[in-house]
């Protein structure tokens, strides 16, 4: 594989660590242009006096001079944009300090293969959105968000309490009158999106809390069924149906990181930034821009005005009026334009909304 960054900067007083770190970087990832430092205050210099710009900055933690916690900060005050990688020999140890130490990813020291190849996959999958250079900014300064760890696909793998409560999701197609094609098929993909993030319940578990996690998981799974109902009463592709399902339900997973930065920071982000720590955890890209257009364009298809209009009045005061449209065996696709025409439109996250 070949990830995206060609200017790289590493950064530890180690030599045979930066020649070791640079060799697996051009071996395993194919990235070109890696340069090294071994003098902690001559980051700022780096990327002060260089018209380079830097796609990835890896620092060691322990070192004389200034430690990596601060030659971070410098680099996301003076290259935002960066994706900020630290090196620890005992992570473990400043595990408690994440949201004081302004990286984007930890990396064991000494790494493996495993850890170089993780680190592509975290890459690539932070760059594979379609953002705007203003968004790109904004990412640099958003505070710490648990990422995936390189044994993801072992935890996967593993039982996991809530997926035994599929009965709660059973209960809610029960009294959807789909036919058992439909009813299989949400089931499915429910359970698909569920467990491919296993993990993430975890690492959020802490900061957020278990009982509103479920809440958020059930809400936007409502939701998201009673939009796969109405397009499938209304000539709606089955496809095109499914697709309306996974962009609602899979935005439990963008709620929960805003409530983690919300509880966390008391700060709000935008969606498009969100977006990005939907897709590293693993939210397939296209659906993520395929829902992001949505919000942002005006809907020129009957799937794109039902997903638009639910998305933009979940946790708005207009939710009631919108449940009774979908519900209601007299309304259709023109009641949702109705609807859509008369309500405030915006992709940016508010007090209380996703």
């Amino acid at each position: 594989m070949k990830i995206k960054p060609t200017n790289v900067l590493i950064l530890d007083d180690d030599k045979l660590v930066l020649r070791s770190l640079s060799r697996s970087l051009s071996r395993v990832l194919n990235v070109e242009n890696i340069v090294t430092i071994n003098d902690p205050t001559l980051v700022e210099q780096y990327l002060s006096n260089s018209d380079v710009k830097y796609d990835l900055f890896i620092t060691d933690y322990q070192m004389p001079s200034i430690n990596g916690a601060q030659a971070l900060k410098i680099v996301q005050v003076k290259s935002p944009t960066t994706i900020r990688v630290l090196m620890s020999g005992d992570i473990g140890s400043i595990h408690n300090d994440f949201n004081e130490v302004s990286a984007n990813i930890f990396m064991p020291k000494p790494f493996s293969i495993d850890d170089i190849n993780f680190l592509g996959y975290i890459y690539h999958k932070a760059k594979c959105l379609d953002v705007t250079d203003e968004h790109d900014l904004k990412q640099g300064f958003v505070p710490y968000v648990p990422l995936p760890e390189k044994n993801t696909a072992e935890t996967r793998s593993k039982e996991h309490p809530y997926l035994n409560t599929t009965s709660n999701f059973e209960s809610y197609i029960n009294v959807s009158k789909l036919d058992n094609n439909d009813r299989s098929i949400i089931l499915e993909a429910s359970s698909d999106l569920l467990n491919k993030h296993i993990e993430f319940l975890g690492r959020f578990i802490d900061s957020v809390g278990w009982v509103q996690i479920i809440e958020e998981i059930e809400l936007y799974f409502d939701w998201a069924l009673k939009s796969f109902v109405f397009s499938r009463h209304h000539n709606v592709t089955q496809e095109q149906s499914i697709t309306i399902f996974c962009m609602i339900f899979s935005c439990w997973i963008n709620k929960v990181v805003y409530l983690y930065l919300k509880a966390g920071f008391g700060k709000s982000f935008e969606l498009s930034i969100l977006n990005r720590y939907a897709s590293i955890w693993g939210v397939d890209e296209c659906l993520i821009n395929e829902r992001q257009k949505v919000m942002v364009e005006s809907p020129s298809s009957d799937s794109a005005i039902i997903c638009k209009t639910v998305l933009d009045n979940i946790n708005t005061n207009n939710e009631k009026a919108i449940s009774d449209i979908l519900i209601s065996e007299h309304s259709n696709i023109d009641s949702l334009c109705e609807f859509l025409s008369t309500s405030k439109q915006t992709n940016t996250i508010e007090e209380g909304s996703i």
